[in-house]
């Protein structure tokens, strides 16, 4: 639908996908052998535990406690070290993913201040309908009929047509004192 109404602006925008796929892709290719070394050192680590435990008695038979912590230790390391090579890896390509699609949201808002003045206005209306953020749920129209909110809008502008047509001078010397003043709205039913 985006290509039918607006074509070069839906081809700006889409340009940027072929990127984000490949990102993604290069991201997965990358990050599997780092997930892979993850596993295989907390593998490890667990492998080191269970052994010690069951072989608890061999263990402090030969005072080897200290052997088996290291071993545990160095496991751990090596997994955190695994883990936060994985970390740095996908919060750089998230961070250039997201900074890219940031920008293309920019490029848009750009090309399509560009049509505009180039072309038309409902270039515009249609990129701010596309970008701009939707009315929540705590929202609600005033009127879902849009021939009485057309008729509605006709009234006032006739009634603000009739208050410019009345001369009102520009200042007034010396000062007001209201005392006993009401006011009256047509819409509304009178109170006492």
């Amino acid at each position: 639908m985006a290509l039918r109404c607006t074509s070069s602006l839906a081809t700006v925008t889409l340009s940027s996908l072929p990127i984000v796929i490949l990102l993604s892709h290069i991201g997965d290719v990358v990050s599997i052998p780092l997930q892979e070394a993850e596993r295989a050192c907390g593998s490890k680590v667990s492998n080191v535990i269970e052994r010690a435990i069951k072989a608890i008695v061999t263990t402090k038979l030969f005072n080897a406690q200290n052997l088996e912590i290291y071993r545990v230790n160095f496991g751990l390391d090596s997994a955190l070290s695994a883990s936060k090579r994985l970390s740095k890896w996908w919060a750089g390509i998230l961070g250039f993913t997201q900074f890219l699609n940031l920008s293309t949201i920019v490029q848009r808002l750009w090309f399509g201040t560009k049509q505009v003045t180039a072309e038309s206005m409902v270039s515009l209306i249609r990129l701010v309908d596309q970008t701009a953020p939707k009315p929540g749920p705590t929202t609600s129209p005033q009127s879902t009929d849009p021939e009485k909110h057309v008729t509605s809008l006709g009234v006032s502008a006739s009634s603000q047509l009739a208050l410019q047509t009345q001369f009102f001078p520009s200042s007034f010397p010396g000062a007001f004192k209201f005392t006993k003043v009401t006011f009256h709205y047509p819409s509304r039913p009178y109170r006492a």
